[in-house]
C-alpha cells in the first residue's frame, strides 16, 4: 500500500483512524504470576465418564481443524457442510453425556442431591 493510504480510513470514511505509531503503549492490568505461597488447588480424579467425554471433545477438536483445513483448502461446500454436521452432532452427543452426569449428581457439588430444578436449568444451558 503506499504510504500515507491508510486502508481503515479509506473503508471507513469519517471514523478517526489510530495508526501504529500512534497506539498507547498497553499495560498489563493483573498480576498473573502464581503465588508462591499458595499450592494450586489439586483436582478431583476423573471419572470414566470424564474419560469419555475429553475423548469425545479431542475427536471432535480434530473434526474442526478439518474443517478449517477443507475451507483452506477450498473444497465443495456440501462436503463442509456435511462435516458440520457431523461435528454438531458430536457436540450433542458430549453434551448429552454431560448432562445425564450432572443428573446423576454432578461432580462440583458431590453429595449434594440435584433438584428437578437444576435439571431443568442444566437442559436449558444445553439448549442454548
Amino acid at each position: 500500500m503506499p504510504p500515507g493510504v491508510c486502508w481503515a480510513h479509506d473503508a471507513y470514511p469519517g471514523r478517526p483512524t489510530v495508526h501504529a505509531a500512534q497506539e498507547r503503549p498497553r499495560t498489563m492490568t493483573t498480576d498473573t504470576t502464581p503465588n508462591p505461597q499458595t499450592p494450586p488447588a489439586a483436582a478431583p480424579p476423573l471419572t470414566e465418564t470424564d474419560t469419555r467425554v475429553l475423548l469425545r471433545l479431542r475427536r471432535i477438536e480434530g473434526q474442526v481443524r478439518g474443517l478449517q483445513r477443507m475451507i483452506e483448502e477450498g473444497r465443495d461446500c456440501h462436503d463442509i457442510l456435511t462435516q458440520l454436521s457431523g461435528v454438531r452432532s458430536a457436540l450433542d452427543a458430549a453434551g448429552e453425556q454431560i448432562l445425564e452426569q450432572y443428573a446423576g449428581g454432578c461432580r462440583a457439588r458431590p453429595g449434594e442431591a440435584v433438584t428437578p430444578q437444576d435439571v431443568v436449568r442444566a437442559v436449558k444451558l444445553l439448549r442454548r
